[in-house]
């Protein structure tokens, strides 16, 4: 029998406390965040009345991820970040090694308060998805906020 370091015992952790969206390779086992005002897994635990939100207005640029168990073979992604203002877009990226970042899907906009299926050009394979906010604007940043984060295989 294989002894358990702490390093395996968090990732059991996250596993366990982390809900199953598909029967396939896309498990959740983490979610990460540039900033957070709450609590990350708010993002995917499949209630919209609970969020991710970056910690503070003016941040120009934020981002919120998700790493599974292991490769999943993606096909999209179903979201809801509430409505965006205008100058406010968001890239859909994903990544084997959480350091290098593809993007599937560039300059999204979500004018309104939807869940939205997005489907990437091509299937991909990640182990990391992430979805990164931008303002373009002149003005302060708005607050960003990812209500669910689901992949699709």
């Amino acid at each position: 029998m294989r002894p358990i370091t702490l390093l395996s015992s968090l990732a059991l952790v996250l596993a366990v406390a982390t809900p199953a969206f598909a029967a396939g390779d896309a498990e959740i086992l983490a979610v990460t965040a540039s900033s957070t005002d709450g609590m990350l897994m708010d993002a995917v635990d499949g209630d919209l009345a609970t969020a991710w939100r970056n910690k503070r207005d003016g941040e120009r640029e934020a981002w919120l991820a998700v790493r599974f168990e292991g490769p999943a073979q993606l096909r999209g992604v179903r979201l809801n970040v509430g409505a965006l203002p205008p100058d406010v877009t968001f890239d859909i990226e994903g990544s084997v090694d959480g350091v290098g970042y593809q993007t599937y899907l560039k300059d999204q906009k979500s004018p309104q308060d939807k869940t939205m299926e997005l489907a990437f050009p091509r299937k991909v394979a990640a182990v990391y998805l992430r979805v990164r906010f931008a303002y373009q604007g002149n003005g302060q940043a708005p607050r960003y906020q990812v209500r669910e984060l689901e992949p699709l295989e």
